[in-house]
Protein backbone atom coordinates (compact mmCIF):
# COMPACT_ATOMS: atom_id res chain seq x y z
CA UNK A 1 0.00 0.00 0.00
CA UNK A 2 3.09 2.16 0.70
CA UNK A 3 4.65 1.32 -2.12
CA UNK A 4 1.49 1.84 -4.06
CA UNK A 5 1.30 5.74 -2.67
CA UNK A 6 4.51 6.51 -3.11
CA UNK A 7 4.58 5.51 -6.08
CA UNK A 8 1.46 7.72 -7.03
CA UNK A 9 3.62 11.20 -5.64
CA UNK A 10 6.04 10.04 -7.76
CA UNK A 11 3.95 10.09 -10.93
CA UNK A 12 2.48 13.07 -9.90
CA UNK A 13 5.84 14.33 -9.67
CA UNK A 14 7.26 13.64 -12.57
CA UNK A 15 4.24 13.97 -15.03
CA UNK A 16 4.24 17.66 -13.91
CA UNK A 17 8.47 18.11 -14.84
CA UNK A 18 7.14 16.47 -18.18
CA UNK A 19 4.04 18.94 -18.70
CA UNK A 20 6.06 21.89 -17.90
CA UNK A 21 9.26 21.45 -20.43
CA UNK A 22 9.72 25.18 -21.24
CA UNK A 23 9.81 25.77 -17.35
CA UNK A 24 12.31 22.64 -16.32
CA UNK A 25 14.80 23.73 -19.23
CA UNK A 26 14.95 27.22 -18.60
CA UNK A 27 15.49 26.69 -14.59
CA UNK A 28 18.54 24.26 -15.81
CA UNK A 29 19.41 26.42 -18.48
CA UNK A 30 19.78 29.46 -15.73
CA UNK A 31 21.45 27.96 -13.15
CA UNK A 32 24.07 26.55 -15.44
CA UNK A 33 24.60 30.16 -16.52
CA UNK A 34 24.85 31.51 -13.51
CA UNK A 35 27.27 28.99 -11.96
CA UNK A 36 29.25 28.88 -15.09
CA UNK A 37 29.65 32.63 -14.73
CA UNK A 38 32.14 31.90 -11.80
CA UNK A 39 34.19 30.29 -13.47
CA UNK A 40 35.41 33.40 -14.28
CA UNK A 41 36.90 33.78 -10.98
CA UNK A 42 38.27 30.99 -10.49
CA UNK A 43 41.74 31.17 -8.98
CA UNK A 44 44.92 28.89 -9.00
CA UNK A 45 46.87 27.44 -6.06
CA UNK A 46 49.90 24.99 -7.03
CA UNK A 47 51.37 25.49 -4.52
CA UNK A 48 52.55 22.51 -2.07
CA UNK A 49 52.06 25.11 1.02
CA UNK A 50 48.42 24.15 -0.02
CA UNK A 51 48.42 21.12 1.71
CA UNK A 52 48.54 22.41 4.88
CA UNK A 53 46.15 23.74 6.78
CA UNK A 54 46.19 27.75 6.90
CA UNK A 55 46.41 27.75 11.07
CA UNK A 56 49.29 25.57 11.49
CA UNK A 57 52.16 26.46 12.67
CA UNK A 58 54.42 25.80 9.68
CA UNK A 59 52.37 28.18 7.69
CA UNK A 60 52.22 30.69 10.21
CA UNK A 61 55.63 30.79 10.39
CA UNK A 62 56.42 31.16 6.76
CA UNK A 63 54.36 33.91 6.24
CA UNK A 64 56.19 35.24 9.46
CA UNK A 65 59.59 34.89 7.25
CA UNK A 66 58.37 35.99 4.34
CA UNK A 67 56.91 39.28 6.47
CA UNK A 68 60.33 40.34 8.52
CA UNK A 69 62.89 38.58 6.05
CA UNK A 70 61.05 38.58 2.30
CA UNK A 71 61.83 35.31 1.96
CA UNK A 72 59.85 33.68 -0.69
CA UNK A 73 60.14 30.53 -2.77
CA UNK A 74 62.58 31.55 -5.50
CA UNK A 75 63.49 30.61 -9.04
CA UNK A 76 66.34 29.29 -9.65
CA UNK A 77 69.15 29.29 -12.59
CA UNK A 78 71.98 26.35 -12.59
CA UNK A 79 74.87 26.80 -15.13
CA UNK A 80 77.28 23.72 -15.26
CA UNK A 81 79.97 22.94 -17.09
CA UNK A 82 81.91 19.36 -16.83
CA UNK A 83 85.01 20.21 -18.30
CA UNK A 84 87.86 20.49 -16.67
CA UNK A 85 87.67 23.69 -14.95
CA UNK A 86 84.06 23.17 -14.18
CA UNK A 87 82.16 26.65 -14.44
CA UNK A 88 85.68 28.79 -13.59
CA UNK A 89 86.45 29.34 -17.38
CA UNK A 90 86.07 32.54 -19.40
CA UNK A 91 83.20 30.95 -21.35
CA UNK A 92 81.41 29.49 -17.83
CA UNK A 93 81.32 32.92 -16.28
CA UNK A 94 80.50 34.83 -18.84
CA UNK A 95 77.08 32.49 -19.08
CA UNK A 96 77.33 33.16 -15.46
CA UNK A 97 77.14 36.62 -16.02
CA UNK A 98 74.82 37.44 -18.39
CA UNK A 99 71.99 35.26 -17.44
CA UNK A 100 72.15 36.85 -13.95
CA UNK A 101 71.80 40.29 -15.93
CA UNK A 102 68.49 38.92 -17.99
CA UNK A 103 66.80 37.68 -15.14
CA UNK A 104 67.58 40.51 -12.49
CA UNK A 105 65.84 42.75 -15.62
CA UNK A 106 62.46 40.33 -15.64
CA UNK A 107 59.65 42.65 -14.11
CA UNK A 108 58.40 40.04 -12.21
CA UNK A 109 61.82 39.43 -10.52
CA UNK A 110 63.38 41.64 -7.67
CA UNK A 111 66.66 42.86 -9.02
CA UNK A 112 67.86 43.29 -5.31
CA UNK A 113 66.80 39.84 -3.63
CA UNK A 114 68.77 38.01 -7.41
CA UNK A 115 72.01 37.00 -6.81
CA UNK A 116 75.08 34.95 -7.94
CA UNK A 117 79.23 35.14 -7.39
CA UNK A 118 78.65 38.13 -10.14
CA UNK A 119 76.71 39.84 -7.64
CA UNK A 120 78.11 38.95 -4.73
CA UNK A 121 81.49 39.69 -2.59
CA UNK A 122 83.76 38.43 -0.66
CA UNK A 123 85.17 39.55 2.53
CA UNK A 124 89.09 39.14 3.16
CA UNK A 125 91.56 40.87 5.63
CA UNK A 126 94.44 42.53 5.74
CA UNK A 127 97.05 43.75 9.00
CA UNK A 128 95.24 46.95 9.54
CA UNK A 129 91.75 46.42 7.49
CA UNK A 130 88.45 44.53 6.79
CA UNK A 131 87.68 44.94 2.81
CA UNK A 132 84.51 43.58 0.90
CA UNK A 133 85.70 43.35 -2.46
CA UNK A 134 83.50 41.97 -5.39
CA UNK A 135 84.65 38.45 -7.11
CA UNK A 136 84.32 40.16 -10.66
CA UNK A 137 82.75 42.95 -11.86
CA UNK A 138 83.45 41.64 -16.00
CA UNK A 139 83.88 37.78 -16.66
CA UNK A 140 87.26 37.07 -17.26
CA UNK A 141 89.28 37.45 -20.74
CA UNK A 142 91.04 34.41 -19.80
CA UNK A 143 92.08 30.94 -17.84
CA UNK A 144 94.25 33.04 -15.35
CA UNK A 145 91.63 35.34 -13.83
CA UNK A 146 88.74 32.29 -13.67
CA UNK A 147 91.28 30.73 -11.33
CA UNK A 148 91.97 33.55 -9.81
CA UNK A 149 88.14 34.03 -9.15
CA UNK A 150 87.80 30.36 -8.30
CA UNK A 151 90.74 30.76 -5.63
CA UNK A 152 88.67 33.56 -3.94
CA UNK A 153 85.22 32.44 -4.03
CA UNK A 154 86.41 28.71 -2.57
CA UNK A 155 87.91 30.73 0.17
CA UNK A 156 84.75 31.94 1.18
CA UNK A 157 83.06 29.19 2.28
CA UNK A 158 79.01 30.47 3.03
CA UNK A 159 78.63 30.54 -1.01
CA UNK A 160 79.57 27.04 -1.52
CA UNK A 161 76.80 24.51 -1.83
CA UNK A 162 74.72 27.11 -2.14
CA UNK A 163 75.64 29.75 -5.10
CA UNK A 164 78.72 27.56 -6.13
CA UNK A 165 79.13 23.17 -6.56
CA UNK A 166 81.49 22.20 -4.06
CA UNK A 167 83.03 20.82 -7.30
CA UNK A 168 83.21 23.72 -8.88
CA UNK A 169 81.23 21.91 -11.70
CA UNK A 170 78.04 24.66 -11.78
CA UNK A 171 76.78 27.74 -10.35
CA UNK A 172 73.87 29.50 -9.37
CA UNK A 173 71.26 32.56 -9.88
CA UNK A 174 69.10 32.77 -7.58
CA UNK A 175 65.87 35.04 -8.44
CA UNK A 176 63.22 35.90 -6.11
CA UNK A 177 59.83 36.60 -7.71
CA UNK A 178 57.81 39.72 -6.69
CA UNK A 179 54.35 38.53 -7.44
CA UNK A 180 53.93 34.23 -7.41
CA UNK A 181 51.19 33.77 -9.45
CA UNK A 182 52.81 34.97 -12.46
CA UNK A 183 55.74 32.36 -11.39
CA UNK A 184 54.42 30.11 -14.71
CA UNK A 185 55.27 33.10 -16.64
CA UNK A 186 58.19 34.03 -15.32
CA UNK A 187 59.57 30.37 -15.84
CA UNK A 188 58.66 29.74 -19.49
CA UNK A 189 60.61 33.36 -20.01
CA UNK A 190 63.79 31.99 -18.47
CA UNK A 191 63.49 28.86 -19.67
CA UNK A 192 63.02 29.77 -23.54
CA UNK A 193 65.65 32.72 -23.16
CA UNK A 194 67.85 30.08 -21.82
CA UNK A 195 67.38 27.69 -24.56
CA UNK A 196 68.27 30.35 -27.04
CA UNK A 197 72.17 30.73 -25.57
CA UNK A 198 74.94 29.01 -27.36
CA UNK A 199 77.95 28.88 -24.71
CA UNK A 200 80.32 25.95 -25.65
CA UNK A 201 80.15 22.70 -22.89
CA UNK A 202 77.66 25.51 -20.81
CA UNK A 203 74.30 23.85 -19.90
CA UNK A 204 71.55 25.43 -17.87
CA UNK A 205 69.06 24.11 -15.92
CA UNK A 206 66.14 26.30 -14.39
CA UNK A 207 64.40 24.73 -11.24
CA UNK A 208 63.96 25.48 -7.47
CA UNK A 209 60.70 25.97 -5.96
CA UNK A 210 59.50 28.91 -7.59
CA UNK A 211 59.91 27.44 -10.98
CA UNK A 212 58.20 23.96 -9.98
CA UNK A 213 55.53 25.86 -8.52
CA UNK A 214 54.72 27.89 -11.74
CA UNK A 215 55.15 25.10 -14.37
CA UNK A 216 52.60 23.37 -12.28
CA UNK A 217 50.28 26.00 -12.51
CA UNK A 218 50.63 25.41 -16.34
CA UNK A 219 50.54 21.88 -15.99
CA UNK A 220 46.96 22.52 -14.38
CA UNK A 221 45.90 24.87 -17.20
CA UNK A 222 46.75 22.06 -19.91
CA UNK A 223 45.38 19.10 -17.85
CA UNK A 224 42.06 21.29 -16.92
CA UNK A 225 41.58 21.73 -20.90
CA UNK A 226 42.45 17.93 -22.07
CA UNK A 227 41.77 15.51 -19.35
CA UNK A 228 37.66 16.65 -19.06
CA UNK A 229 37.26 16.39 -23.54
CA UNK A 230 39.53 13.05 -23.47
CA UNK A 231 37.03 11.73 -20.87
CA UNK A 232 33.73 12.73 -22.00
CA UNK A 233 34.65 11.66 -25.68
CA UNK A 234 35.03 8.33 -24.25
CA UNK A 235 32.44 7.99 -22.19
CA UNK A 236 29.98 9.42 -25.13
CA UNK A 237 31.52 6.58 -27.62
CA UNK A 238 30.82 3.73 -25.53
CA UNK A 239 27.03 5.25 -24.60
CA UNK A 240 26.53 5.18 -28.42
CA UNK A 241 28.02 2.06 -28.97
CA UNK A 242 25.37 1.28 -26.10
CA UNK A 243 22.27 2.86 -27.46
CA UNK A 244 23.26 3.13 -31.34
CA UNK A 245 21.29 6.42 -31.91
CA UNK A 246 23.16 9.98 -31.81
CA UNK A 247 20.28 11.68 -29.96
CA UNK A 248 20.64 9.58 -27.04
CA UNK A 249 24.19 11.54 -26.52
CA UNK A 250 22.16 14.75 -25.89
CA UNK A 251 20.74 14.39 -22.13
CA UNK A 252 23.79 12.77 -20.94
CA UNK A 253 25.70 15.87 -22.39
CA UNK A 254 23.12 17.69 -20.07
CA UNK A 255 23.55 16.34 -17.09
CA UNK A 256 27.28 16.45 -17.44
CA UNK A 257 27.78 20.29 -18.54
CA UNK A 258 25.21 21.13 -16.05
CA UNK A 259 27.18 19.32 -13.53
CA UNK A 260 30.91 20.88 -14.09
CA UNK A 261 29.51 24.23 -14.51
CA UNK A 262 27.51 23.99 -11.10
CA UNK A 263 29.98 22.51 -8.86
CA UNK A 264 33.20 24.34 -10.32
CA UNK A 265 31.57 27.19 -10.89
CA UNK A 266 29.77 27.63 -7.22
CA UNK A 267 33.08 26.49 -6.20
CA UNK A 268 34.73 30.07 -7.80
CA UNK A 269 32.09 31.72 -6.61
CA UNK A 270 32.65 30.47 -2.82
CA UNK A 271 36.66 31.53 -3.30
CA UNK A 272 37.61 28.02 -3.51
CA UNK A 273 41.20 27.59 -4.95
CA UNK A 274 41.62 25.10 -7.96
CA UNK A 275 44.89 22.89 -6.32
CA UNK A 276 46.24 20.87 -8.10
CA UNK A 277 43.87 17.61 -6.99
CA UNK A 278 41.08 19.77 -8.05
CA UNK A 279 42.52 18.76 -11.74
CA UNK A 280 41.15 15.09 -11.43
CA UNK A 281 37.67 16.44 -10.09
CA UNK A 282 36.26 17.44 -13.53
CA UNK A 283 37.02 13.14 -15.16
CA UNK A 284 35.10 12.03 -11.69
CA UNK A 285 32.28 14.09 -12.03
CA UNK A 286 31.56 13.00 -15.46
CA UNK A 287 31.80 9.60 -14.97
CA UNK A 288 29.83 9.83 -11.92
CA UNK A 289 26.65 12.22 -13.67
CA UNK A 290 26.02 10.04 -16.99
CA UNK A 291 25.49 7.47 -14.61
CA UNK A 292 22.20 8.03 -13.64
CA UNK A 293 21.31 9.02 -17.46
CA UNK A 294 22.60 5.95 -18.77
CA UNK A 295 20.09 4.14 -16.51
CA UNK A 296 17.25 5.98 -17.96
CA UNK A 297 17.94 5.70 -20.96
CA UNK A 298 18.12 2.13 -20.64
CA UNK A 299 14.62 1.76 -19.07
CA UNK A 300 13.19 4.70 -21.68
CA UNK A 301 14.73 2.30 -24.21
CA UNK A 302 13.35 -0.73 -23.01
CA UNK A 303 10.11 0.31 -22.86
CA UNK A 304 10.32 2.09 -25.79
CA UNK A 305 10.84 -1.67 -27.38
CA UNK A 306 8.26 -3.60 -25.26
CA UNK A 307 5.30 -0.98 -26.31
CA UNK A 308 6.07 1.06 -29.42
CA UNK A 309 2.42 2.37 -29.52
CA UNK A 310 3.28 4.00 -26.07
CA UNK A 311 3.36 7.73 -26.25
CA UNK A 312 6.95 9.33 -25.51
CA UNK A 313 4.95 11.01 -22.64
CA UNK A 314 3.70 8.00 -20.86
CA UNK A 315 7.33 6.01 -21.25
CA UNK A 316 9.28 8.62 -19.76
CA UNK A 317 6.80 8.62 -16.64
CA UNK A 318 6.94 5.57 -16.33
CA UNK A 319 10.94 5.19 -16.36
CA UNK A 320 11.03 7.64 -13.89
CA UNK A 321 8.36 6.30 -11.30
CA UNK A 322 10.31 3.06 -11.64
CA UNK A 323 13.33 4.07 -10.96
CA UNK A 324 13.72 7.23 -8.80
CA UNK A 325 13.70 5.91 -5.96
CA UNK A 326 17.76 3.01 -7.09
CA UNK A 327 18.54 6.11 -8.55
CA UNK A 328 18.53 8.34 -5.33
CA UNK A 329 19.78 6.00 -2.97
CA UNK A 330 23.02 5.41 -5.34
CA UNK A 331 23.53 8.78 -5.73
CA UNK A 332 23.56 9.93 -2.25
CA UNK A 333 25.15 6.66 -0.78
CA UNK A 334 27.74 8.04 -3.07
CA UNK A 335 27.58 11.83 -1.85
CA UNK A 336 28.17 9.96 1.48
CA UNK A 337 31.64 8.66 0.90
CA UNK A 338 32.44 12.04 -0.99
CA UNK A 339 31.36 13.52 2.15
CA UNK A 340 33.37 11.32 4.30
CA UNK A 341 36.72 12.13 2.50
CA UNK A 342 36.16 15.81 3.85
CA UNK A 343 35.07 15.13 6.91
CA UNK A 344 38.15 12.30 7.50
CA UNK A 345 40.65 14.86 5.92
CA UNK A 346 42.68 17.38 7.42
CA UNK A 347 44.33 18.86 3.95
CA UNK A 348 42.28 21.80 2.56
CA UNK A 349 42.80 20.26 -0.67
CA UNK A 350 41.23 16.58 -0.15
CA UNK A 351 38.62 18.90 2.35
CA UNK A 352 37.10 20.90 -0.76
CA UNK A 353 37.47 17.99 -3.09
CA UNK A 354 34.97 15.70 -1.04
CA UNK A 355 33.01 18.40 -0.37
CA UNK A 356 32.40 19.54 -4.11
CA UNK A 357 32.34 16.39 -5.94
CA UNK A 358 29.19 15.55 -3.81
CA UNK A 359 27.80 19.01 -4.78
CA UNK A 360 28.71 17.63 -8.36
CA UNK A 361 26.43 14.42 -7.56
CA UNK A 362 23.88 16.23 -5.97
CA UNK A 363 24.02 18.21 -8.91
CA UNK A 364 23.30 15.38 -11.78
CA UNK A 365 21.35 13.61 -9.42
CA UNK A 366 18.62 16.65 -10.02
CA UNK A 367 19.58 17.04 -13.29
CA UNK A 368 18.87 13.72 -13.99
CA UNK A 369 15.54 13.47 -12.13
CA UNK A 370 13.95 16.63 -12.96
CA UNK A 371 15.60 17.82 -15.92
CA UNK A 372 16.34 14.80 -18.02
CA UNK A 373 12.05 14.28 -18.42
CA UNK A 374 11.43 17.43 -19.93
CA UNK A 375 14.34 16.78 -22.50
CA UNK A 376 13.47 13.32 -22.86
CA UNK A 377 9.98 14.19 -24.50
CA UNK A 378 11.56 17.35 -26.43
CA UNK A 379 13.64 15.01 -28.10
CA UNK A 380 10.74 11.91 -28.37
CA UNK A 381 13.95 9.26 -28.72
CA UNK A 382 12.93 6.38 -31.00
CA UNK A 383 13.51 2.88 -30.07
CA UNK A 384 17.10 1.69 -30.04
CA UNK A 385 18.49 -0.49 -32.53
CA UNK A 386 20.69 -2.04 -29.97
CA UNK A 387 17.78 -3.09 -27.11
CA UNK A 388 15.05 -5.55 -28.47
CA UNK A 389 12.03 -6.43 -26.56
CA UNK A 390 11.85 -10.27 -27.72
CA UNK A 391 15.64 -10.78 -26.79
CA UNK A 392 18.35 -9.65 -24.21
CA UNK A 393 21.49 -7.69 -25.14
CA UNK A 394 24.66 -9.22 -25.12
CA UNK A 395 26.12 -7.85 -22.12
CA UNK A 396 22.48 -8.81 -20.49
CA UNK A 397 22.91 -12.93 -21.72
CA UNK A 398 26.78 -12.54 -19.84
CA UNK A 399 25.89 -11.18 -16.74
CA UNK A 400 23.18 -13.49 -16.71
CA UNK A 401 24.95 -16.99 -17.07
CA UNK A 402 27.28 -15.38 -14.30
CA UNK A 403 24.61 -15.28 -12.19
CA UNK A 404 23.35 -18.89 -12.39
CA UNK A 405 27.82 -20.28 -12.74
CA UNK A 406 27.87 -18.31 -9.20
CA UNK A 407 24.34 -19.75 -8.41
CA UNK A 408 25.24 -23.37 -8.88
CA UNK A 409 28.77 -23.14 -7.15
CA UNK A 410 28.80 -20.29 -4.68
CA UNK A 411 31.63 -21.69 -2.82
CA UNK A 412 33.86 -22.18 -5.63
CA UNK A 413 32.68 -18.37 -6.25
CA UNK A 414 33.39 -17.08 -2.45
CA UNK A 415 36.58 -19.10 -3.27
CA UNK A 416 38.02 -17.41 -5.79
CA UNK A 417 36.31 -13.75 -5.02
CA UNK A 418 39.03 -14.48 -1.46
CA UNK A 419 42.15 -15.22 -3.74
CA UNK A 420 41.33 -12.04 -5.62
CA UNK A 421 41.15 -10.00 -2.12
CA UNK A 422 44.74 -11.57 -1.04
CA UNK A 423 46.42 -10.75 -4.55
CA UNK A 424 45.22 -7.38 -3.92
CA UNK A 425 45.81 -6.68 -0.66
CA UNK A 426 49.03 -8.35 -1.52
CA UNK A 427 49.88 -5.81 -3.84
CA UNK A 428 48.25 -2.70 -1.48
CA UNK A 429 51.03 -3.93 1.16
CA UNK A 430 53.65 -1.92 -1.10
CA UNK A 431 52.23 0.72 -2.65
CA UNK A 432 54.71 3.57 -1.98
CA UNK A 433 53.87 7.07 -0.26
CA UNK A 434 55.81 9.88 -1.88
CA UNK A 435 54.89 13.70 -1.31
CA UNK A 436 57.14 15.19 -3.53
CA UNK A 437 55.84 17.96 -6.06
CA UNK A 438 58.55 16.97 -8.38
CA UNK A 439 56.80 13.67 -8.75
CA UNK A 440 54.24 15.30 -10.38
CA UNK A 441 56.18 16.05 -13.39
CA UNK A 442 57.47 13.47 -15.76
CA UNK A 443 60.85 11.85 -15.57
CA UNK A 444 61.59 13.23 -19.27
CA UNK A 445 60.21 16.96 -17.96
CA UNK A 446 62.91 19.47 -18.26
CA UNK A 447 62.47 21.00 -14.77
CA UNK A 448 62.61 17.67 -13.10
CA UNK A 449 65.42 16.99 -15.14
CA UNK A 450 66.56 20.38 -13.56
CA UNK A 451 65.84 19.41 -10.36
CA UNK A 452 67.81 16.13 -10.49
CA UNK A 453 70.63 18.41 -12.12
CA UNK A 454 70.90 21.28 -8.77
CA UNK A 455 70.73 17.77 -6.30
CA UNK A 456 73.62 16.79 -8.01
CA UNK A 457 75.97 19.62 -7.89
CA UNK A 458 74.57 21.66 -5.48
CA UNK A 459 73.14 20.98 -1.76
CA UNK A 460 69.30 20.27 -3.25
CA UNK A 461 66.54 22.91 -4.29
CA UNK A 462 64.23 22.60 -1.10
CA UNK A 463 64.66 25.32 1.50
CA UNK A 464 64.30 25.26 5.77
CA UNK A 465 64.39 28.47 7.25
CA UNK A 466 65.10 28.90 10.74
CA UNK A 467 64.67 32.11 12.56
CA UNK A 468 66.60 32.98 15.71
CA UNK A 469 65.02 35.43 17.78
Amino acid sequence: MQDQVQASKAHIVFHAAVENVRLSILAAVSFVLLAGWGLTKLVKEPSTDSLIPPDHVSIQMRDYAEEVFGLRDPIVVAVVSESENGIFTPTGLGALQQIHEYVAELDNVRADRTISITSESRIHGTDDALLIDPFFDEAPKNQADANRIREQVFASPPHIDSLVAASGKGALVVAELRDEALASDTYETISAYTRSLEFEGVTFFVAGQGAVTGHLSHLIDNDARRLPPIAALIIFVLIFAAFGRLRALIPPLIVTVATLFGAIGIMAWLNVPYYVITGALPVILIAISVADSVHILTGYYERRAARPESSCRDIVVETMVDLWRPLTLTSFTTTAGFVGISLASVMPPMFWFGWFAALGIIIAWATSLFVLPPILVLLNLQASPRIRAERPGKIATVLTSAAQNIARQPRRAMFEMGAVVLVALAFAMSVQVNNSTIQNFHKNEPIRQADQALNQHFAGTAYLDVIVE
